[in-house]
């Protein structure tokens, strides 16, 4: 089971390709029950003017029961950011 909530935060000028892009801040926040136990937050700084992603956050913690019952720790930290606004 995932249970989410998610926000609209604020906005900042973020630099991708050397232009200054406006960016607002979508927060999405995960729980998860079940096999899989644990938590996500993803957050993702987008552009309303050329309608992309720019940065996108991932933080997971989370745990699942692997074999002869033991727990496996699944742990993820990532960032992925645009690097230019036009095409190649």
């Amino acid at each position: 089971t995932v249970n989410a909530t998610g926000r609209v935060g604020g906005s900042r000028d973020i630099t991708i390709g050397g232009l200054s892009v406006r960016a607002i801040e979508i927060v999405t926040e995960l729980q998860i029950t079940g096999d899989i136990k644990g938590s996500a937050q993803l957050t993702t700084w987008a552009s309303p003017d050329y309608r992309l992603p720019l940065v996108q956050e991932q933080h997971i913690d989370a745990s699942a029961r692997g074999l002869l019952g033991l727990s496996v720790r699944l742990v993820s930290d990532t960032v992925t950011t645009l690097r230019s606004v036009t095409p190649a």
